[in-house]
């Protein structure tokens, strides 16, 4: 009933309700996660201040990896959608005046991010859910036929990528796990390490050796 009523009222119901029901609730997983902090680091601190200094003012990011700075537009947001990509863009368009927050919350993520040096696809989670609800709300309006086939291509294509890399795409780096293994289990790997001339996070390392 409460969401029927927040439909129903419009935005500043939805002010009222974020800061009547949600700002209780913010306030004390902020201070919660600020003593959290404090009892960790030793001192009080803002992460979120130490994660701008660190990736966006110090540049430290681009130890990982740099990238330009539109490559969240021209690669990381169209791999990370894929064939639901357009499907999300016309959704964006169509609701630009009615309802532009799925567009708000893809915007702002990769805005931010794109920022930093150093972009990974794993950072585009937080705006999926807004983009694939896009995506969704624009399958909705179509003849029930044309979604049928539309459907169709989405599944066969996710399928077929899905397989892809998952089998193939890039599979060297766990495929060569088990060989430094043995290598690790018969004494072979000196106190030098092992070096991985690759970008960040590529090997399961720890849970492999």
């Amino acid at each position: 009933m409460r969401t029927l009523w927040i439909a129903k009222e419009g935005r500043m119901a939805k002010m009222r309700y974020a800061f009547a029901e949600a700002l209780g609730v913010g306030c004390v997983a902020a201070a919660a996660s600020a003593s959290v902090d404090r009892y960790f680091y030793g001192e009080w601190t803002c992460v979120v201040c130490n994660f701008v200094k660190f990736n966006v003012l110090s540049n430290g990011s681009a130890l990982y990896g740099s990238h330009p700075w539109h490559w969240y537009v021209t690669q990381g947001y169209p791999a990370v959608m894929g064939t639901m990509t357009p499907l999300a863009l016309v959704g964006f368009w169509r609701h630009r005046a009615t309802c532009p927050e799925a567009f708000i919350v893809t915007f702002w993520t990769i805005v931010g991010y794109s920022i930093a040096a150093h972009k990974e696809f794993r950072f585009l989670l937080p705006c999926m859910s807004a983009s694939l609800a896009s995506a969704g709300a624009v399958l909705a309006t179509m003849q029930p036929r044309r979604r049928r086939v539309v459907v169709a291509g989405i599944a066969l294509t996710n399928v077929v990528a899905a397989a892809y890399t998952s089998i193939w795409h890039q599979a060297g780096t766990i495929a060569v796990m088990p060989y430094i293994t043995n290598l690790a289990d018969r004494g072979e790997i000196t106190a030098g390490g092992v070096l991985f001339a690759t970008p960040c996070h590529q090997t399961p390392y720890y849970s492999h050796v």
